[in-house]
């Protein structure tokens, strides 16, 4: 009977301890991809909170024009400010007109100002509210892409350890078969 010499088996075990350490350089590398990718949804995060508070901001700004605006509609409808020809026909004198006219005028500037800042402020808003929603798509695949590299960390880290239980294993069963063919061997020449 032919005995496996531990040399000839050597090659196999070095292939395997070689296989072994590639899954582990993998994995080490999976595992910094993991930490780049955590310390990018950390970043998205920071990002996020600040749209956040910007957004809330924003809308606190929006909301005050739109009190604003709402208050001139209001005021108007309820027949607060007079059309031209009404202070005409309400007018004693020319320049008394003629200053009621500059007031109104000013007046109706000052809304469209409100009205134009309140159109500004809503699209500057939805901007935000954008950007908000991009952070949140890109966190999003942040943590599937975190998701992946853990599974394939660890099939790493499960194949190399399935390799070194397997290389345990054979060496173990050449070890007990090389005595098992000493033990006969010895007991052949006695």
């Amino acid at each position: 009977m032919l005995v496996t010499s531990p040399s000839s088996a050597d090659p196999k075990i070095a292939d395997v301890k070689a296989r072994v350490d590639t899954l582990y350089h993998q994995a080490e590398v999976a595992s910094e991809r993991v930490n780049e990718a955590r310390e990018r949804l950390t970043r998205a995060q920071t990002r996020l909170k600040t749209f956040q508070a910007d957004l809330d901001r924003k809308r606190e700004q929006v909301e005050a024009v739109r009190r604003q605006v709402v208050s001139t509609v209001v005021a108007q409808s309820q027949g607060q400010v007079f059309s031209s020809a009404t202070q005409v026909a309400m007018s004693n004198s020319p320049d008394a007109f003629l200053e009621q006219l500059v007031v109104v005028s000013q007046y109706n500037d000052q809304q469209n100002e409100r009205k134009a800042e309140f159109a500004k402020q809503v699209r500057q808003l939805e901007i935000r509210q954008a950007a908000a929603k991009r952070e949140l798509t890109q966190i999003a695949q942040t943590k599937r892409e975190l998701a992946a590299q853990r599974a394939k960390i660890d099939e790493k880290a499960r194949e190399a350890t399935n390799l070194l239980h397997r290389l345990k294993a054979e060496a173990a069963a050449r070890a007990a078969e090389r005595a098992a063919a000493t033990s006969r061997t010895l007991d052949r020449s006695r």
